[in-house]
C-alpha cells in the first residue's frame, strides 16, 4: 500500500511520492450510523467530535470518508406504515456527521423513507446546506439513482448506493431510497464507469443478525463485480460479516453497525451489535488494496474505540473464520440452511395464520407483513430456501447445524462497557 509520506527527503523524492499518490485514491466506508437515543442527547453538546477521537489519524490519511446514514434527519413529517420501527434523527444531527469528518452520506437503506416525502426532502436539504455529499436517495427514483462523484488528485470515484426493496424506496413519483433492481444497477455501474476511474457500490441488504451472508447475496455481489464494479461494501445485518477478494476486487459483506445505539438495556455490550470494522480501500491502476480497521462503540454512544492488541487479534481471527465460510460453497450452504431452519418458521407461521382478532388494523398489519416478506430479497430467499428444505424432508438434518450458527453469532472475547 502506498503510504502518505511526511515532507522529508530530497526534493526529487518528494516529487516522486506526490506523483505516485496522485494516481491513487483511498476511501473509508462506515456502516450504519443512527441518531436515536442516547446518542441524540450529544447533538449540540459540543462533545460530538470526542466520539470519533480515536478515528482521527485513520480519517486524516484517507482521501474519501463515507457513512451510511440510517435514518432521515427531520424535525417534521409523519411516519409511514411499515413493518419495523420508524427511525429518525433531528436535523441538527448533521453535526454528528460533520464532526466525524465524513465527506458524504450513502442514503439507500430501509429507514431513509420512514417519515415520508418531507423526511426525505429535509434530509437532502440539511446535507446540502452543510456541504456533505449524498447518494442513494432523492425526491424521485432518478435522483435516488444518481451517483456521488468526487475527484482526489488525478483520480475520480463514483459511489453508487442501493438498498433491498423494503419500505420507503423511491419510484418515478415517490421520494425515497434507491431500491435494488439488477438490470438497473448494472446500467448505473456502466454509466458511472463512463464518468469516473473507479466505481464503488454500497449495498444495504441481507438478513439481520446473520454473521454469514446468504448464497444469494454472495452471487449477487460477485455478479456486480462481473458487471464492472471495482469494490462492493455491504451493511444492514447489524453484525460484522466476512469479506473476500473476487477477481482481484474486494467485497465486504457487512461492516456491522458503525454507531447505532440500542434501546434494549438487555443487549450485552459484548454483542456483535456493538462491533464492526472500517474497510479502507485504496484504488489505483492495479488491483484495489483492502485493509480492515475493527472497532467497538459504547452502548451510550459516547465513544468509538479502535480495537488493538489481543482484542484486535481475536476479532480478526473471528472475521477470518467467517470469511472462510464464504470461501467454501458447501459450508456457506450448510450455514444458510441451518439459519433458515432457525429463523423461517416464525415468518411462515405468521404468513399462514396472520394475527388473531380479525380487526381492520390486524388486516392492515398482515398485509404489510406479507408485502415485507415478498418484496424484500433477503426474506424471499429465506422462505424459498426453507420451503425447499421442507419439501426435501431435510429439516431435521439442517437443524443439526444450528449450534454452529449460534456460535458464529458471538464475539469471541468478553467486553466490559466502560461508557467513556
Amino acid at each position: 500500500m502506498v503510504q502518505i509520506h511526511r515532507e522529508c527527503g530530497s526534493p526529487e523524492k518528494r516529487k516522486n511520492d506526490a506523483a505516485e499518490l496522485s494516481h491513487t485514491l483511498s476511501v473509508l466506508v462506515a456502516g450504519d450510523l443512527n441518531m436515536r437515543a442516547p446518542l441524540d442527547a450529544l447533538i449540540g453538546s459540543g462533545r460530538e467530535a470526542a466520539i470519533f477521537e480515536e478515528l482521527g489519524p485513520l480519517f486524516e490519511r484517507t482521501d474519501v470518508r463515507l457513512c451510511n446514514l440510517e435514518n432521515p434527519l427531520t424535525d417534521a413529517g409523519e411516519p409511514i406504515p411499515k413493518i419495523g420501527p420508524n427511525l429518525r434523527g433531528p436535523e441538527a444531527g448533521v453535526n454528528i456527521i460533520a464532526a466525524a469528518g465524513f465527506d458524504a452520506a450513502v442514503l439507500a437503506n430501509n429507514h431513509i423513507g420512514d417519515y415520508g416525502a418531507e423526511g426525505v426532502a429535509r434530509t437532502l436539504r440539511v446535507l446540502d446546506s452543510h456541504g456533505i455529499g449524498r447518494t442513494g436517495a432523492g425526491m424521485d427514483l432518478h435522483e435516488a439513482r444518481r451517483p456521488w462523484i468526487t475527484r482526489r488528485g488525478e483520480r475520480t470515484l463514483a459511489v453508487v448506493s442501493v438498498t433491498e426493496n423494503q419500505f420507503g424506496t423511491a419510484s418515478a413519483q415517490r421520494p425515497g431510497g434507491s431500491g435494488f433492481d439488477m438490470r438497473r444497477l448494472c446500467a448505473d455501474v456502466i454509466s458511472a464507469r463512463e464518468r469516473a476511474d473507479f466505481v464503488l457500490i454500497v449495498f444495504h441488504g441481507g438478513q439481520e443478525h446473520n454473521p454469514v451472508p446468504s448464497p444469494g447475496t454472495v452471487d449477487r455481489y460477485r455478479s456486480l463485480v462481473d458487471a464492472g464494479a471495482d469494490a462492493i461494501v455491504g451493511m444492514h445485518s447489524h453484525c460484522p460479516q466476512g469479506w473476500e477478494i473476487y477477481r482481484g476486487k474486494p467485497i465486504v459483506y457487512s461492516t456491522g453497525n458503525f454507531l447505532f445505539c440500542s434501546r434494549d438495556p438487555l443487549i450485552d455490550p459484548g454483542s456483535p451489535w456493538f462491533f464492526g470494522y472500517l474497510p479502507r480501500i485504496e484504488f489505483s491502476d492495479v488491483s484495489p488494496r483492502l485493509t480492515l480497521h475493527p472497532y467497538r462503540f459504547t452502548a451510550d454512544g459516547r465513544r468509538v474505540h479502535l480495537l488493538a492488541g489481543e482484542e484486535k487479534r481475536k476479532f480478526m481471527d473471528y472475521l477470518g473464520d467467517l470469511s472462510a465460510v464464504i470461501a467454501d460453497p458447501a459450508q456457506l450452504i450448510a450455514h444458510y440452511e441451518s439459519w433458515c431452519v432457525l429463523k423461517a418458521p416464525g415468518c411462515l407461521a405468521r404468513l399462514r395464520g396472520g394475527a388473531s382478532g380479525g380487526s381492520q388494523q390486524t388486516a392492515v398489519d398482515d398485509g404489510l407483513y406479507s408485502l415485507h416478506c415478498f418484496a424484500t430479497e433477503a426474506l424471499v430467499e429465506l422462505l424459498r430456501t426453507y420451503l425447499r428444505i421442507l419439501y426435501d424432508g431435510r429439516e431435521a438434518a439442517c437443524a443439526q447445524g444450528i449450534a454452529a450458527v449460534e456460535e458464529r453469532s458471538k464475539i469471541p472475547f468478553p467486553i466490559c462497557d466502560d461508557k467513556s
